[in-house]
């Protein structure tokens, strides 16, 4: 059968709104569904999961600014029991070139199409990571995420997959997705997006914990002016070192305006340069228990050119604990 999409705009958007899609594919496999049929219950719970995960992804990093994408299902052909899914997003950001500011040369994706690749990387990462607690993390020279685990292994992924990770509501849509694998006779579950194939069993499903509480309750969002100066990292795109008196850490910067400037070349990041920003911290704690800071720059206020100081004073210090 022809794969048709149902829906090509969302309810009540303005006409002139922008809609950029992505397919999502959805496939079961096991002696439950070779009739090409499924248990509406595990259906229903997986599609559950997954409008979830797609909510709770949008809601972390740099993707929290912008219209939340909304699943919608298109018509597939017949197999197994395969669900052909379409991302949608209204605006002209998710269809726009992300920017890649690790290399002029690198080839820019579209931020819908990083999106559903986070989508996909966070299940991977789960499926990957099992049990497993998370012991620190690091960049390597790709710009990636380094996930030390406390049985000495590490996981690889990007930063968004990471930040996302590192919250409760994700892991929980997550053990939504693959709810149906507690389903005798559904053995697997594969998520397939523009770029990225993950399959997960029955036996993998089970070692993924439950998620734990997301909030400190001790802690609350914090806002403040500081002086600061900016490394470019070759890690994190909008994640930025942000060196303040007394303290570094990494943070996303949100104002688009500035980040904008700099591309264009108008705003120069000399080792010299402080601008004055709005920072926000952000307390929460991970799936594993530990405590940690979400840190973004929200507006870049104004640039000067203090006196020269030594060199190493200006040297971005290693992350404090805690960082975004």
């Amino acid at each position: 059968m022809t794969e048709r999409e149902v829906a090509a705009s969302a309810t009540g958007s303005p006409a002139t709104s922008r809609v950029t899609s992505e397919r999502v594919s959805l496939r079961f496999d096991g002696g439950a569904v070779v009739d090409g049929t499924i248990s509406a219950r595990a259906m229903g719970q997986a599609l559950q999961g997954m409008a979830n995960l797609v909510q709770s992804i949008a809601g972390t990093g740099g993707f929290g600014e912008h219209s939340t994408p909304e699943l919608r299902i298109v018509a597939t052909e017949e197999g197994s029991f395969e669900l052909g899914l379409l991302l949608q997003a209204l605006g002209e950001w998710w269809a726009a070139a992300r920017p890649v500011l690790t290399s002029p040369d690198a080839a820019a994706a579209g931020n819908l199409v990083t999106f559903a690749t986070v989508v996909g990387g966070v299940l991977k990462f789960f499926r990957d990571k099992g049990g497993r607690k998370i012991k620190d993390r690091t960049f390597n020279d790709q710009g990636q995420v380094e996930s030390h685990l406390d049985d000495g292994s590490t996981l690889v992924s990007n930063v968004e997959v990471a930040e996302a990770a590192d919250h409760p509501r994700v892991q929980g849509a997550v053990k939504e997705v693959i709810a149906p694998l507690a389903y005798l006779g559904i053995d697997t579950v594969s998520i397939e997006t523009v770029n990225l194939t993950v399959n997960i069993n029955s036996e993998e499903a089970r070692r993924i914990p439950d998620p734990e509480p997301e909030a400190d309750p001790t802690r609350t969002t914090v806002r403040y002016e500081a002086w600061a100066s900016f490394n470019r990292p070759h890690f994190g795109r909008t994640k930025w070192g942000v060196l303040l008196p007394g303290k570094s850490f990494q943070a996303f910067i949100e104002d688009g305006t500035f980040l904008a400037e700099v591309e264009a070349g108008n705003v120069s990041l000399n080792a010299y340069d402080e601008f004055r920003v709005v920072v926000r911290e952000e307390p929460y704690v991970t799936a594993g228990g530990q405590r940690r800071i979400h840190r973004y720059v929200e507006r870049v206020l104004e640039r000067r050119e203090p006196e020269r100081g030594s060199d190493a004073e200006r040297t971005l210090p290693e992350e404090d604990e805690g960082a975004a």
